[in-house]
C-alpha cells in the first residue's frame, strides 16, 4: 500500500508524463506488466532486454521452464501422438 506522500508522488508523474507525452512517443518508455499484474516503464535499451520474470513453479505444479515441467509436457505430447 502507497502512503499519501507516495501516492500523490505517483500521480504527480503520472500527471507530468500524460501531459509531455500523451502518446508515449516522445519520451520513448514502453509499458509492460509483471505476472504480479504491476506495471514497469521502461526505455528502449531495457525494453529490448525485458523478459518476464515469472516464476517456475505456481502453487507446488512445475511449468515448462523447470527440467520436471519439460519432462512433464514431453511425456503428454508422446502420449498424445504428437512430437516433442
Amino acid at each position: 500500500m502507497l502512503s499519501d506522500a507516495e501516492r500523490s508522488g505517483v500521480l504527480a508523474l503520472h500527471g507530468f508524463l500524460r501531459e509531455e507525452d500523451p502518446h508515449h512517443e516522445r519520451l520513448g518508455l514502453h509499458r509492460v506488466a509483471t505476472y504480479t499484474g504491476d506495471f514497469l516503464w521502461l526505455c528502449d535499451r531495457h525494453y529490448e532486454e525485458w523478459e518476464p520474470r515469472i516464476p517456475d513453479v505456481i502453487d507446488g505444479e512445475a511449468t515448462e521452464n523447470t527440467e520436471r515441467g519439460k519432462e512433464k509436457g514431453e511425456r503428454g505430447r508422446r502420449e498424445a501422438g504428437g512430437s516433442g
